[in-house]
């Protein structure tokens, strides 16, 4: 039987694709050890908002400031239709 890989976080798993980025990369970006980063982005331990926060700082830093997305869109669990805001 086919597991279904589904993403918690897909707009985050988007925007990581988008810069060419996997886990391992963000991990060392944001300085959350690779296990742990992959255990809170798998939902398997919780994410704490300041582990949030650093995360979309790190985004908006390497992106610049034209990718600027907010917690809720970058967190959601769904993909909105929408641009980012």
């Amino acid at each position: 039987m086919e597991r279904k890989r589904e993403f918690l976080y897909p707009r985050l798993e988007v925007q990581l694709c988008f810069m060419r980025w996997d886990y391992k990369m963000l991990a060392e970006k944001t300085g959350i050890t690779y296990t742990s980063l992959r255990r809170k982005l798998r939902g398997i331990t919780p994410l704490h908002l300041s582990e949030a926060i650093c995360i979309r700082d790190v985004i908006q830093t390497e992106c610049g400031d034209e990718t600027r997305v907010s917690l809720d869109k970058l967190f959601a669990d769904q993909l909105s239709t929408g641009p980012y805001e």
